[in-house]
């Protein structure tokens, strides 16, 4: 942080600094689209050559496309918040940096509850089938990938998120309204990859506007990141090892996405006892 940041502000808030002007979050708002834009087709180009120049697609190809989108949002964000004369580090948290010891924590934390949501995904589809395994080099082959793409996709995803919220939270200056229109946006731009149903929207609803809690409760992006980049990286694993598709695929029921919903919330309590004492040092910057 500099001395452009007034001291005690809250994360949603980070964006007004002696700099901001009404118009800047509108700027950053034609340049992540403009950018984000250019990116995904460079993307969608990698994907075609990929694939041979043909249908069907293989499984990088399919990889590139799943985790492409979200990827290039890194990059659109951070160029935006360099348009505007931002400091990169306004939109990672008040402390200013990532906090490595505070991600590693809470990514052990993530990956606990995420495995035991997965188990129990695994439980109600049958139990572990052997035959489904796809033979260990191909299985080591999509670890590595995993590994290499998850947390790049994680980044990408709870930036847009936490810049959303920095946004909004610039022209309200209240945390629930512009955790609402930045969950809203990114529900927005999922349309592409599962359907409006009832369940899924309301999971969506909840998971979003829990980890723009946890952003404003813990003062940065590190606790959103950690889960989502566990959830990524035990899903992707158990897709790839047992064949159990995504949720989001299967037109699931309230029910089935119960042990999801529920292992976020436990995640965001267990998160936001650690965090204590707030609101220093986590939840505002001060110099």
């Amino acid at each position: 942080m500099d001395a452009t940041t007034p001291e005690g502000t809250r994360y949603h808030r980070l964006g007004v600094d002696l700099r901001y002007r009404w118009w800047s979050p509108l700027v950053e708002l034609v340049i992540v689209g403009a950018v984000g834009l250019v990116l995904y087709a460079v993307v969608l180009f990698l994907a075609f050559v990929a694939s041979g120049m043909g249908p069907p697609p293989g499984p990088f190809t399919q990889l590139i496309l799943a985790v492409g989108w979200r990827v290039v949002l890194l990059p659109a964000v951070l160029v935006a918040v360099l348009g505007v004369r931002r400091r990169l580090d306004t939109v990672i948290g008040v402390a200013g940096h990532i906090r490595w010891r505070w991600l590693g924590s809470c990514a052990a934390r993530a990956l606990v509850v995420v495995a035991l949501v997965a188990l129990a995904r695994v439980w109600t589809t049958g139990g572990w089938r052997p035959e489904k395994w796809p033979g260990d080099a191909a299985f080591a082959a999509s670890v590595v990938v995993t590994l290499v793409a998850a947390p790049l996709s994680a980044a990408g995803w709870e930036l847009a998120r936490g810049w959303l919220l920095q946004v909004f939270g610039a022209w309200t200056g209240r945390l629930w309204p512009s955790a609402a229109l930045a969950t809203a946006v990114l529900m927005a731009t999922m349309t592409s990859t599962w359907t409006w149903d009832a369940p899924l929207v309301a999971t969506n609803l909840v998971v979003g506007l829990a980890m723009c809690w946890l952003a404003f409760r813990t003062g940065g992006l590190e606790a959103a990141v950690g889960l989502y980049a566990a959830q990524q990286v035990v899903f992707a694993l158990l897709r790839q090892s047992q064949g159990v598709p995504a949720l989001a695929e299967l037109d699931p029921t309230f029910l089935e996405l119960l042990p999801f919903v529920l292992g976020v919330l436990v995640y965001v309590w267990w998160t936001a006892r650690a965090a204590r004492p707030a609101p220093a040092p986590f939840g505002v910057f001060s110099r």
